[in-house]
């Protein structure tokens, strides 16, 4: 697998996607993820629990996915953006398999950080 660039990432799935239902979904992916993991946090049993902070992760990882693509509709810069993956397909099956790291809690969130002291955003 290449490695992932999360502008990259945003700037392709909005590519092929509506951007404005791409924006909507990170911004409920973000916001809906701290709305149910309080109610779940708020819960006394185990497994409601270990879902409620596995959904805060989830919305740490769609913050960035949000800024991102909220970035790129006030630029409209994303196709210029994402063309490199656009004219590769191996890339965009590498990108359309990477998207679903979303579900792993904290992981784009601590990889930004990572991009940001490398310098590869």
């Amino acid at each position: 697998m290449s490695s992932l660039n999360i502008s990259k990432l945003v700037a392709f799935d909005m590519s092929v996607n509506n951007k404005w239902l791409i924006f909507t979904e990170f911004l409920v992916g973000s916001f809906g993820s701290f709305a149910l993991s309080y109610f779940l946090l708020g819960n006394s049993h185990l497994l409601t629990t270990a879902m409620g902070f596995w959904l805060i992760g989830i919305g740490i990882n769609y913050l960035p996915l949000s800024i991102y693509s909220g970035y790129f509709i006030i630029k409209n810069n994303y196709l210029e953006h994402a063309q490199v993956i656009l004219d590769s397909p191996v890339l965009q099956r590498q990108y359309n398999a990477q998207q679903f790291l979303v579900t792993v809690p904290f992981f784009f969130a601590v990889l930004l950080i990572l991009q940001f002291f490398t310098k590869k955003i």
